[in-house]
C-alpha cells in the first residue's frame, strides 16, 4: 500500500508488527476512496458502518442550520481519524457532513470487522480494538474540556452581566 508508513504512524495502528499489516487490513475489509475537492466524503442524515483515515488531503466537518448557514465545526487533516463514534452505533445517522476542501485520499475500515471476531485469526486485532478505545476516549476526554472551558466562559461572563445590571438597577 502507497501509504504504509502513515498508517504505522497512526495511533490506530500503534504496537502493530510490519509483518501484520496487510492481513489486518484485508481482515478489515479496508478501502481507499479517492475524493474530488467539493465532494461529500459523509453526509448529514445518512448511516455510516465504516471510520476513515484521511491518506491524503484535507476535509471539513460542517455543520448546516436551519436557514442554510454553514458551520465550520473541525478540520480533518493527513494521518487523522473520522467517524468512528458514528461507525460503532449502528443506525445512528450522521449529525454533521464531512466535505473533501481539496482532492483527498481516504481509508475507510468496517467497524465491524474491528469490534467482532476475526476470521483470519490477526493477533494484532485485540491490540487495534484497544487502540481505538483510546482514541475515542481521548476524543471525548478533549471535546468534554473544550465544553467545559466554554461553559465556564459563559458563567463568567453571565455573572459579569449579571452584576452589572445589579449595579445599575434602581428600583425608586
Amino acid at each position: 500500500m502507497k501509504y504504509m508508513s502513515l498508517l504505522k504512524k497512526s495511533i490506530l495502528f500503534q504496537g502493530i508488527e510490519d509483518y501484520e499489516f496487510d492481513k489486518l487490513l484485508k481482515c478489515l475489509k479496508a478501502k481507499e476512496v479517492k475524493f474530488q475537492k467539493g465532494e461529500m466524503i459523509l453526509r448529514y442524515g445518512d448511516v455510516t458502518n465504516s471510520m476513515g483515515m484521511m491518506l491524503q488531503g484535507k476535509a471539513m466537518i460542517v455543520k448546516d442550520d436551519y436557514w442554510g448557514n454553514r458551520f465550520i465545526i473541525n478540520e480533518i487533516h493527513q494521518g487523522e481519524l473520522f467517524g468512528e463514534a458514528y461507525a460503532c452505533i449502528p443506525e445512528q445517522k450522521l449529525e454533521i457532513s464531512l466535505i473533501a476542501d481539496e482532492p483527498c485520499n481516504v481509508l475507510f475500515l468496517n467497524i465491524a470487522e474491528i469490534t467482532g471476531m476475526c476470521h483470519l485469526t490477526c493477533s494484532s486485532h485485540n491490540q487495534l480494538i484497544r487502540n481505538l478505545l483510546a482514541i475515542t476516549s481521548r476524543k471525548n476526554i478533549t471535546y468534554y474540556k473544550k465544553n467545559n472551558q466554554r461553559k465556564n466562559s459563559f458563567l463568567f461572563i453571565r455573572a459579569i452581566y449579571e452584576t452589572k445590571l445589579a449595579e445599575n438597577y434602581h428600583p425608586f
